[in-house]
């Protein structure tokens, strides 16, 4: 299910919209397109417009990423440990980006890492480690 981020929306309960650090996610098993539909005519004009931008940049960032995970995955796992280990400044891009690969790329991947930046990545991508 998708994510979209949006700031001081209030939709009711019933909706099994879930509010976390200003993130709203909609749930699979949520209402129809029509209370949605609703939900934006009743909002004013700038803030369904900015709910909009919001979601438009989303989902380019998620194709971009899918993008990146298609060419570290055609990558050898050595060079692209490389290039992840140079950005321990951004590890929560590299874990998206691991995110998108199959499960067999990521492992490869991360088995020729080195191990303290593995590990950190590995708790952005499970934080119950």
């Amino acid at each position: 299910s998708m994510s979209y981020i949006a700031y001081g929306i209030y939709m009711d309960p019933s909706a099994r919209i879930v509010f976390s650090n200003g993130q709203v996610v909609y749930a699979d098993k949520g209402p129809g397109i029509d209370a949605y539909q609703k939900f934006y005519e009743a909002m004013d004009p700038a803030t369904a417009e900015y709910l909009y931008k919001q979601v438009a940049l989303q989902l380019e960032e998620t194709k971009e990423i899918k993008d990146y995970a298609k060419a570290y995955s055609e990558m050898k796992p050595k060079e692209a440990a490389a290039i992840f280990e140079m950005m321990t400044d951004n590890l929560d891009l590299v874990a998206r980006i691991l995110k998108g690969m199959d499960t067999s790329a990521r492992a490869k991947i991360l088995g020729v890492m080195d191990s303290e930046v593995a590990s950190q990545i590995t708790k952005i991508l499970d934080p119950k480690y």
